[in-house]
């Protein structure tokens, strides 16, 4: 992650909030349950390096870098891609409830994503990225 973004940094502090928002209704639901901790806690942290390397390819793209880095760039979003397909496949043969905490671990960032779009859209907050 880009610490001079400010906007990715926004972003990771509020999926932040989300993300222990969601360890907090997961143990009201769940009780004490270590697979539904485990499986949010490991779905966001992939959602975090998938954020980062969708960042770095775009970085790479816009920046008319050199074609072997934007290869690389690519070779990376790639295998990100596949590392999510395999912890998928993993979570499916634990349990159903692994799979669903672990997907939406997963795509905690891109809500986090679209619920500040729709702010923005709608006037709530007015955060003026670029």
């Amino acid at each position: 992650m880009n610490i001079n973004n400010k906007t990715e940094v926004f972003i990771v502090k509020r999926s932040v909030i989300f993300f222990l928002a969601s360890i907090m209704f997961s143990l009201l639901i769940y009780n004490i349950n270590k697979q539904v901790i485990l499986g949010l806690t490991i779905g966001y942290f992939i959602s975090l390096i998938r954020l980062n390397a969708i960042s770095f390819v775009a970085n790479q793209l816009v920046d008319n870098a050199i074609n072997l880095r934007k290869k690389s760039s690519l070779i990376k979003y790639i295998i990100i891609q596949i590392i999510t397909v395999i912890l998928l496949l993993f979570a499916v043969t634990i349990s159903i409830t692994f799979f669903m905490v672990t997907f939406f671990g997963i795509i905690l960032v891109p809500l986090t994503i679209l619920i500040n779009s729709l702010c923005e859209l709608i006037g709530i907050t007015r955060n003026n990225f670029e």
